[in-house]
């Protein structure tokens, strides 16, 4: 017979942050201002002071992980335009020049370019930068080439640079992102073990411990809060759910950038009509009818409308 286990010693707050360190920092820092709230008492006083660098490290973690984010993504942005950069101008430049002292088929232009732009247009960016180093190489000890010889050394110095500095970033990115994890399972084990010390202190009326957690982030049935960050043109499949026309969703924009939530089968079709656009900043409460057609939809998805900025959005359903 398998082993059950017993609910009250499931962590809650580990489970419900999976995948969410956005989610495990907002639970963290309304734990924590609750804890401020009411340290006047010596013993909720003593919680706060051990919880509350625990919840800044995360806190801190959390922020190191967000921007090593952005620079990953500007990293691999910086390499994508050099590659676009190889693959159009500059091959077509060094063609051009070799052409000019060698013809089209005659060897010696074979030698330098035996598969003509190719391999310098199609590949993955390791065979391409690899191409731009055999032409360097190829083009060693041709006078009328001098010139541009130097121009593809520089080329392949800039090229292979902006693929160490993208490889150091995704580097970086990933230790931060091993910091932030073990930073936000030790927070969620020090909630549970408040949880369990204000239990204690409330045994008579336990219900008076919910002031100290935000308990429509972490509920334990069915999920009723969501929360994203989705990148520009992304769409975002928030959940499958079945919807009654009296549902009721609040939706809230965090960010500057608006998006468009509605109800879809699930597929890759056009909702760009359907649904309830969200302006940044805002808030409203809508009923779910007005995310399309419930009765054969079931997949809540958000659409970020920015073409630059990350649209972070939360709902949760009354």
């Amino acid at each position: 017979m398998k082993k059950l286990t017993w609910n009250f010693i499931i962590n809650t707050f580990l489970v419900a942050t999976v995948g969410s360190y956005r989610l495990a920092v907002r639970i963290a820092k309304d734990h924590n201002d609750a804890l401020f709230a009411g340290k006047a008492d010596p013993e909720i006083n003593a919680m706060y002071l051990i919880f509350h660098p625990i919840y800044l490290n995360m806190q801190n973690a959390y922020d190191l992980w967000q921007a090593q984010g952005g620079t990953q993504s500007g990293e691999t942005l910086g390499l994508n335009l050099l590659m676009k950069q190889l693959s159009h101008t500059k091959i077509s430049d060094w063609d051009i020049d070799i052409q000019a002292i060698y013809k089209r088929k005659t060897p010696e232009y074979k030698k330098l370019l035996p598969h003509n732009r190719t391999p310098f247009q199609i590949g993955s960016q390791d065979d391409r930068i690899t191409a731009v180093a055999a032409l360097s190489k190829t083009l060693t000890g041709i006078p009328a080439l001098a010139a541009l010889k130097t121009d593809v050394d520089a080329f392949k110095m800039e090229i292979t640079t902006g693929q160490d500095v993208k490889n150091v970033a995704f580097k970086t990115t990933d230790n931060s992102s091993e910091a932030v994890e073990t930073a936000r399972v030790k927070m969620c084990n020090k909630m549970f073990g408040n949880y369990g010390r204000l239990l204690g202190i409330n045994e008579d009326n336990p219900s008076a411990i919910t002031k100290y957690f935000p308990i429509k982030f972490i509920h334990s049935y069915h999920q009723i809060f969501f929360m994203h960050s989705i990148k520009p043109d992304a769409k975002y499949k928030v959940v499958k759910h079945t919807f009654l026309p009296t549902d009721q969703l609040w939706i809230s924009a965090t960010t500057e950038a608006g998006f468009r939530v509605y109800i879809s089968d699930g597929g890759d079709g056009d909702y760009s009509t359907h649904g309830v656009v969200i302006v940044g900043n805002t808030s409203v409460t809508i009923e779910a009818s007005l995310l399309g057609n419930i009765e054969v939809n079931k997949y809540l998805m958000v659409q970020n409308l920015s073409h630059t900025n990350n649209a972070d959005f939360e709902i949760e359903f009354l």
